[in-house]
């Protein structure tokens, strides 16, 4: 920032009027007897007495209108200097006011700097857990944020909130709801990811001891639950206590309304803290209280424990997998119980769910028939010579094929623009999707049925379609997936699920949207993992031939993970929390995704095989739910 000046005045002089100039050395003039003018002063001029002060005041005002008579010539030369001094002192006050804003932005700019500074050390502070203390008496803004408490009170941060709730940092008798009833926690609940509550699956109980289960939100104040619009979002209906510091929406009554109809009691700790604002450090300080014993599972059952528990539970979920499978089998045939849970596990994004309805509603016999016919099932066993047989034969048929399998499942599904009132214009290719489907005269799902909002593009309804019709074009029928248990590498095993995009699909996402840029692939390494574990694999065991299943199940032992899932990687993180890792494949990360559901989301924390000590194991006849059978796919994965 360049200097100003600081030679400028003081004080802004005042501005030069514009009075004509009187020349006091001029002489004065006066009236002789006789009426004639003569000047004062001049050699044998009479002197002006006292007695004559008649004489004299006409002679002044005579000499008056002298001056003002000579001094007609000069005014144009004054006013022009008048103005040229009016200019100047403008000028001066404008330096002057150029001066006081200079200074005033440099002060601004130093403040600027100090803000940023202080924000960086805040945020500091913050991520070490501790957080700056900040005084009410200092800041009239939050004054009365310490629920009418008295002085100066430390005012706590949502992650603040979160660490002393986490690790169950708050000392006894803290948590009481508004009407003064107090709550135990029982299990503080685990740590949410994505949107949704903060803390999920807790388990809380007042004084009856009933436990409750549900999640728990944690604000700076009260009223940020509607200011968010959580009272709208269906995600929150599960919230049994809703902790705040700042309670300010007491006009809600006893509680914080839910989405639903429901309502979650609300803790706040202001007053609290008020009372005991030079002990919050200490609380946030203090060591954990509790901790999942999955942080110490290493510790205590070794790496190879470890990995025995996750493949153990990773064999529960794979068998419950095989034995949904095995009665679709029984019940509607293995092309048709593969081909349904194929399109289910091409579902991600959220429409899992649909992509089955989709199956049932257009069964492989019906899309064969209308789609130009399928061959026979290629005999079961898969040779090693050809692990790909049924495969590689349907892979060299025109793409007529894969084109009319795309207009039957698009148009069944109900995402063709004429299902969905789309009046914009569509490319000849969506003309003769339209065209092909209506030849076919099959029903369609109601249009309502899928997620087409909150979804990537490379995710979206029509586009999994598409990826389906692709797969199962190149298949004589599903069951020829089934050789891939032949496969001796991870590669040659999810060759035929790699599916690549071909014409249209290459720079669209759905048919009533405009061309933008997509990946090359309908399905990549990843999701090709997921269905051979999902789907394929288990298929192959139901069908109950050894020399299927046997193989099916060394190559699910075999198989890499994935990915990291969402939902598992709490446990994950816990597990390496002591410095040492158990390798994560893709068997243990169906174990770990066990664990979650049965355990961790049940509030049997504490009670897992991850729990137990060598010596005395978890019995796994505790379980709180049946497990049942687990969902295809992670719904964050």
């Amino acid at each position: 920032m360049h200097a100003v000046a600081t030679d400028a005045p003081a004080t802004v002089p005042a501005l030069a009027t514009s009075r004509p100039h009187v020349d006091t050395d001029a002489p004065a003039a006066a009236n002789t007897e006789d009426g004639t003018r003569r000047i004062t002063g001049e050699p044998g001029a009479p002197a002006t007495t006292c007695d004559d002060r008649g004489a004299a005041a006409e002679a002044r005002a005579t000499a008056s209108d002298h001056r003002r008579g000579v001094s007609r010539p000069r005014s144009a030369a004054e006013a022009r200097a008048n103005a040229i001094e009016e200019r100047a002192a403008v000028r001066q006050q404008r330096s002057a006011a150029e001066a006081r804003a200079t200074a005033s932005d440099e002060r601004a700019a130093v403040g600027r700097q100090r803000s940023a500074a202080e924000a960086r050390a805040t945020a500091n502070d913050e991520r070490r857990g501790v957080g700056r203390r900040l005084s009410h008496a200092d800041s009239p803004r939050h004054a009365g944020d310490a629920g009418g408490g008295s002085g100066a009170a430390a005012r706590l941060t949502e992650k603040q909130l979160e660490l002393l709730w986490h690790g169950r940092r708050f000392p006894d008798g803290a948590l009481v709801t508004r009407q003064g009833v107090p709550v135990r926690v029982i299990y503080q609940g685990r740590r949410g990811r994505g949107p949704g509550p903060d803390f999920r699956g807790a388990v809380i109980a007042g004084p009856s001891a009933v436990p409750v289960r549900g999640d728990v939100e944690l604000h700076v104040r009260s009223s940020d639950f509607r200011a968010h619009n959580h009272h709208r979002d269906a995600a929150y209906r599960n919230i049994v206590l809703h902790v705040v510091f700042n309670d300010d929406a007491a006009g809600d009554g006893g509680a914080t309304p839910l989405p639903g109809g429901g309502s979650a009691p609300v803790i706040a700790l202001a007053p609290w803290v008020a009372q005991r604002a030079g002990e919050l450090e200490q609380w946030i300080a203090r060591p954990l209280l509790w901790r999942e014993p999955c942080h110490d599972a290493v510790m205590r059952l070794g790496s190879d424990g470890v990995a025995a528990v996750l493949e153990r539970e990773g064999d529960r979920r794979f068998e419950a997998r095989v034995a949904l499978l095995r009665t679709a089998v029984r019940t509607s045939g293995l092309d048709q119980a593969l081909y349904e849970t194929l399109l289910e596990a091409l579902g991600y994004g959220g429409n899992a769910p649909q992509m089955l309805a989709l199956a049932r509603l257009l069964p492989w016999r019906t899309l064969t028939e209308h789609g130009g016919g399928g061959d026979s099932m290629p005999a079961l066993g898969g040779t090693r010579a050809s692990p790909a047989a049924g495969i590689v034969a349907a892979r060299d048929r025109p793409a007529a094929r894969e084109q009319r399998f795309a207009a039957l499942l698009l148009g069944s599904a109900g995402l063709l623009p004429s299902q969905r009132d789309h009046d914009g214009p569509v490319e000849p290719y969506v003309d003769w999707l339209e065209a092909t489907f209506g030849r076919a005269g099959l029903p369609a799902l109601p249009r309502d049925t899928w997620k087409l909002w909150g979804v990537r593009p490379e995710n979206a309804a029509a586009r999994r379609v598409a990826a389906a019709a692709a797969l199962l074009a190149a298949l004589a029928a599903p069951s020829a997936l089934l050789a891939v248990n032949a496969a001796t590498t991870v590669n040659e095993a999810i060759a035929p699920f790699t599916v690549r995009a071909s014409g249209y699909w290459l720079d669209h996402h759905d048919l009533c949207a405009g061309a933008c840029r997509m990946p090359p692939s309908f399905v990549g390494r990843s999701r090709a993992l997921e269905i051979l574990i999902n789907a394929v694999l288990p298929a192959a065991c139901a069908a109950d031939d050894a020399a299927i299943s046997t193989p099916a199940r060394a190559l699910f032992a075999k198989l890499p993970r994935p990915a990291v899932y969402g939902l598992t990687r709490f446990i994950e993180d816990a597990l390496a929390s002591e410095g040492v890792k158990a390798p994560v494949n893709a068997r243990r990360a169906q174990g770990l995704l066990e664990l979650q559901r049965n355990w961790c989301t049940k509030g049997g924390c504490g009670r897992c095989s991850l729990s137990e000590t060598p010596s005395s194991p978890a019995s796994t006849s505790d379980h709180l739910l049946n497990p049942g059978v687990p969902s295809l796919i992670p719904a964050d994965a």
